[in-house]
């Protein structure tokens, strides 16, 4: 069996060095296509001393797993990172190559597509072959999510991002996995950007991405203060913390923590939407969550139009009472 070619798949950790959520999910989506294809799917993983925690994971993954391990790839280095990947891409020749749709696999994958010379469609919600063609169809929302648009490609090797979500597939069983250690030339050339230093946000706990639940605040919430509930209800259903753009703009939150058009795009099992109106720009983040529960206090707000669950009521008063229910469920 040919090593060349095939669908290979871009592996990431979480903060807390276990596979991504949206990883996870990249290898189902994966597993489908390569299934309705002729197609072989690989995977590579790149950082340092990585190999144990891709070995633990309980999750089917790709049969042939490549591994890019050095000290050097300790720290997140997009140049090294991506050098890796165009080596990848000079010896085995992937047919396409994909990533999930998150910060990282968004700057590697386009960084790769401009060494690469080649394009790249971006936040794919469905990917899928053309039977007559053989062209990579990549769909995706556009116009604000107000349309959706069918990108078509025979170039080789195709790249997309895949929109992350944590609401994962029907999971395969572990089975073995072939892990391949691949020698991957550094470039001879220092990095053009130098680390200077390290800030980390609040509440890494859990990354919107990885997060299976998500507590998002609108400009209803009123101030920096008012996001604490948010946290304490958070912090009781171990999800993460979110926000409109509006709580971003006015610094009450970090910018990390944008959901939206601008933002990041989510799909947890659980969306708290917490004084939000529901404009489209904040929508196409969050409209492929599986259960969105609004809290509002108007009544006629949009939100509630694509809410599964809603509360018309001050958060300041559901909140809570909502953690404190939840807090006894989970005790009893």
């Amino acid at each position: 069996m040919s090593e060349k070619g095939g669908i290979w798949l871009l592996g990431e950790f979480d903060a807390r060095r276990r596979i991504s959520g949206p990883t996870l999910h990249l290898f189902s989506r994966g597993e489908s296509l390569a299934a309705a294809s002729s197609h072989i799917m690989s995977a590579i993983f790149i950082g340092s001393e990585i190999a144990a925690q891709i070995r633990s994971c309980e999750r089917r993954l790709p049969q042939r797993t490549y591994i890019c391990e050095d000290s050097t790839y300790a720290e997140y280095e997009p140049e090294l990172y991506t050098q890796a990947l165009v080596n990848v891409c000079e010896e085995y020749q992937p047919d396409v190559f994909l990533a999930a749709h998150t910060t990282c696999g968004q700057e590697l994958l386009s960084r790769l597509a401009a060494r690469l010379g080649e394009q790249i469609v971006t936040d794919c919600i469905e990917l899928d072959f053309d039977p007559n063609t053989g062209s990579l169809l990549m769909t995706k929302p556009i116009y604000g999510g107000n349309a959706i648009a069918v990108f078509a490609s025979n170039t080789s090797p195709r790249l997309a991002t895949v929109r992350a979500r944590t609401s994962l597939l029907e999971a395969s069983p572990a089975e073995e996995t072939e892990l391949i250690f691949l020698d991957s030339p550094l470039p001879p050339d220092a990095p053009k950007v130098k680390r200077i230093g390290f800030r980390q946000e609040r509440d890494e706990r859990a990354r919107l991405e990885d997060a299976e639940i998500i507590v998002s605040g609108g400009r209803g919430i009123g101030g920096g203060q008012g996001f604490q509930l948010l946290h304490e209800l958070a912090e009781v259903v171990g999800g993460a913390v979110g926000a409109s753009r509006p709580p971003c703009d006015m610094r009450w939150v970090s910018s990390g923590s944008q959901v939206g058009l601008t933002g990041r795009s989510v799909a947890p099992r659980a969306y708290f939407a917490v004084a939000i109106s529901g404009m489209m720009q904040h929508i196409t983040g969050m409209f492929e969550s599986q259960h969105v529960i609004a809290i509002n206090k108007d009544k006629d707000a949009n939100i509630f139009k694509m809410a599964d669950y809603g509360v018309v009521g001050d958060y300041k008063e559901v909140l809570p009472a909502l953690a404190k229910k939840l807090k006894t469920i989970r005790n009893s």
